[in-house]
């Protein structure tokens, strides 16, 4: 959703986007070898670790397990690659909500502790209620974050990863 939905989230002459919305991450340790294209990827970022399983009410356990499936496939195939992991924003969804943060601290130390790494959690940038869903304009639907909200996760990343795209 962010490549596809915000103009100039990403330079395409450059950067690769293999998103498909709905993957949750069992789906992508199965299909990510034959996702990318670039032999030798500088930077690999993934993101909203875990938020469609949380969509799927998939339980924590699981989707740490995938999650640290992922990272040692992906560090594996390309070992001198940048690791950029984004946890899962605040949504309008209570299960997502009341699961994405203890996700996100799992799969953030996970992530940490894999060299050449850089983990980012979102939650900051939202303003959210006192259930933890986001206050209006922040998101376009239940889920998804409004294209300014993008364009602050985008300069998150680029901050805190020390990369651009």
């Amino acid at each position: 959703y962010l490549t596809r939905e915000t103009t100039g989230w990403m330079d395409d002459s450059r950067t690769q986007s293999v998103a498909v919305m709905g993957n949750r991450l069992c789906h992508i340790v199965v299909t990510f070898r034959k996702s990318i294209r670039t032999a030798m990827p500088r930077v690999v970022l993934a993101s909203t670790l875990g938020g469609n399983d949380l969509l799927a009410r998939m339980a924590n356990e699981d989707v740490v397990r995938h999650a640290g499936v992922l990272l040692t496939l992906v560090r594996s195939r390309f070992p001198d690659a940048y690791l950029i992991g984004v946890g899962v924003h605040p949504v309008a969804v209570a299960f997502a909500n009341d699961n994405r943060i203890e996700l996100n601290r799992i799969i953030g130390e996970m992530w940490r502790r894999t060299p050449r790494s850089c983990w980012v959690d979102p939650s900051a940038l939202f303003s959210v209620d006192r259930l933890g869903t986001p206050l209006a304009g922040q998101l376009v639907d239940s889920i998804h974050y409004a294209p300014h909200m993008t364009r602050l996760v985008k300069r998150q990343i680029e901050m805190q990863c020390g990369v651009s795209f």
